[in-house]
């Protein structure tokens, strides 16, 4: 089970992106990041920056 980025707000976020599945980069980096190389993680960074969010949030 990767855990959540810490530089994106990690355990003290005040939202959650919910996806169907983690991207197959979670697997080498730990993480569920929009720093991930991967579809999911390229789709998390679109939909927080359209819905105005700070990467910290």
């Amino acid at each position: 089970m990767p855990w959540f980025d810490p530089a994106s707000g990690g355990t003290h976020s005040r939202v959650l992106l919910l996806l169907e599945a983690p991207g197959g980069k979670t697997v080498s980096s730990g993480f569920i990041s929009p720093d991930n190389n991967d579809g999911s993680a390229a789709l998390v960074f679109e939909l927080r920056d359209e819905a105005g969010l700070a990467r910290e949030t």
